[in-house]
């Protein structure tokens, strides 16, 4: 008795512990969350953390709604979103690349950022999620433990999106506050030349990866 009601149990909360830890491991959005909160503050990264929950949510409606089935059964659309992927973490990788090579400050930086508005940020959250093909994988991973072979889905897909929305809340705004705090905000000022080469080697990193996954046909 006891043994069913704790695998039955483990079952139910399965799609939640796969979600968890998926956003929990270090990856881009984190990433960019954390240089965001340590460049233009909390608030900024708050903002970029909702887009990045939105581009979660989506790809979970996507699977729930059988559209990434479809995807499944066209490789092509989902190689060219692999290398879009692959060309805008490129971007994010130039551009830090180029903030190390010129040498500017935190300071001066400041005076050009304030002037992007929240629904920007936002966009830039939603983006770095939406061209991830990586995110379809896990909420495919979701589904599948979600399902039971005789009933169907174990819970409405509704409650899974949103415990699933609330928990990369929790995670991804975690990260924004984490690193929007004063001394790590005065480490960043610092050595903030040498932080952006480090951001933008790991990101060229993930673009070199996800280009070589999708090019060889592996997603």
């Amino acid at each position: 008795m006891s043994d069913t009601v704790i695998s039955n149990s483990l079952a139910i909360l399965a799609p939640f512990l796969i979600y968890f830890f998926g956003v929990l491991s270090p990856g881009p959005a984190n990433l960019a969350i954390a240089q965001i909160a340590l460049e233009n503050g909390r608030s900024k990264s708050v903002v970029f953390s909702v887009g990045v929950v939105t581009g979660s949510i989506i790809w979970g409606i996507t699977t729930f709604t059988g559209l990434v089935q479809i995807m499944n059964q066209f490789p092509l659309s989902i190689r060219i979103l692999g290398f879009l992927g692959a060309i805008y973490m490129s971007w994010l990788g130039y551009a830090n690349i180029h903030k190390f090579v010129s040498g500017m400050q935190n300071k001066s930086s400041d005076s050009r950022f304030k002037t992007i508005s929240n629904a920007n940020y936002f966009i830039r959250g939603l983006m770095i999620h939406l061209t991830n093909p990586k995110a379809f994988l896990v909420w495919t991973t979701i589904l599948v433990s979600a399902l039971d072979i005789d009933k169907g889905v174990k819970l409405p897909p509704h409650i899974i999106l949103i415990i699933c929305g609330l928990l990369g809340i929790i995670v991804f705004c975690g990260y924004a506050v984490l690193f929007s705090n004063k001394g790590l905000v005065l480490i960043y000022e610092n050595y903030s030349r040498f932080i952006h080469l480090i951001i933008g080697v790991i990101f060229f990193m993930v673009a070199m990866q996800l280009f070589l996954i999708t090019l060889s046909g592996s997603l």
